[in-house]
């Protein structure tokens, strides 16, 4: 399972905060959810993701539904503190984003 996102995409045109659920559920629903349906381990499986973004959402996400193991990479170093907590404040606050089945979410924020 990857992610393949166009390049130089800005972090407010990639997922600002109003668009953040719909992406999620698009997420979830294309790559998440087939992977628990066809009786995929999380906790076993390792995901790969060339070009890591500004907030790491989709790694976040990941980390939700129990994906221990993730390895990104980027050659541009983009991911931004204050865009990574803004993620786990959002995720880890119940009804802000719905996680169907979910069975963690994050609990601490880095430094900023």
């Amino acid at each position: 399972m990857f992610t393949i996102r166009p390049r130089g995409i800005s972090p407010a045109g990639c997922r600002g905060r109003s668009n953040r659920r719909s992406w999620h559920r698009n997420f979830t629903s294309r790559h998440v959810k087939p992977f628990l349906d066809r009786g995929g381990d999380p906790s076993n499986a390792q995901y790969f993701e060339f070009g890591a973004g500004w907030d790491l959402f989709a790694n976040f996400v990941l980390y939700c539904y129990g994906f221990d193991h993730q390895l990104l990479v980027d050659l541009t170093p983009r991911a931004r503190p204050f865009l990574i907590n803004d993620v786990i404040r959002e995720l880890r606050d119940k009804g802000r984003v719905e996680l169907p089945g979910a069975c963690r979410r994050p609990e601490w924020e880095g430094r900023r």
